[in-house]
């Protein structure tokens, strides 16, 4: 079965889709439903020029490819954890003088993560790990905050500062 999309060049072959259950952009609600998580990570990174030698997408990329492995080897010793889409802008308010770099206000990212977490909450999934991937984001006194009001665990991760080896 074929089906095009609004871009006539852009054609989806939903019969031979293959998914990742376990990664939410690509896994359908029926697949969804059969891993009926109650772990949800949420990778977060940045966007933001990394000198001449890395592309600006540089802490997503390495959140995403972290935290895919991460929910991968997890749910293969019996977790049920889903992996969510990356938040791509951190707090770089000092590197606003690099051409095309976002930057998040901390009032923002926390508006975010509750959210987020809300969204979980209302779902069943009711533990929560924030992998971050930017040195300037902080999500400690935000997460504390969230719990107070929400029965929900959170947990910050910095993904950038784990060793592969260990």
């Amino acid at each position: 079965v074929h089906t095009t999309c609004p871009h006539p060049t852009v054609i989806m072959s939903f019969m031979s889709y293959t998914a990742r259950p376990y990664v939410l952009h690509e896994a359908n609600y029926k697949q969804v439903m059969a891993l009926n998580p109650n772990v949800a990570l949420l990778p977060w990174g940045a966007t933001e020029a990394h000198n001449y030698h890395l592309p600006y997408g540089t802490d997503v990329s390495e959140a995403n490819a972290v935290a895919e492995e991460a929910v991968r080897l997890a749910n293969a010793r019996g977790a049920r954890c889903i992996l969510l889409p990356c938040v791509p802008f951190g707090i770089d308010h000092t590197q606003l003088n690099q051409k095309a770099t976002v930057t998040m206000r901390a009032s923002t990212q926390q508006a975010v993560l509750r959210d987020v977490a809300e969204s979980m909450v209302k779902q069943g999934i009711d533990r929560l790990i924030v992998m971050n991937f930017h040195g300037g984001n902080d999500f400690i006194s935000m997460i504390r905050d969230i719990m107070l009001d929400l029965p929900i665990f959170i947990v910050q991760v910095h993904g950038y500062m784990t060793d592969p080896k260990v």
